[in-house]
């Protein structure tokens, strides 16, 4: 599970990069951030591994 949630904190930065990449880059945020890959899902990705590694962890 850890390693999971260090692959959504990785995702952060992947996903930002392709923000970047979209034509006019982080300049034309306002349509990137709408039509690039959404931001908002690696930390969620990794909350959700880190909450099963602490489901994990219960009697």
């Amino acid at each position: 599970m850890n390693a999971t949630a260090w692959l959504g904190v990785a995702g952060v930065a992947l996903h930002a990069r392709g923000v970047a990449r979209q034509m006019g880059g982080w300049r034309n945020w306002s349509q990137n951030v709408l039509s690039g890959p959404p931001l908002p899902a690696p930390p969620s990705f990794s909350a959700l591994a880190l909450a099963g590694g602490a489901a994990l962890e219960l009697p």
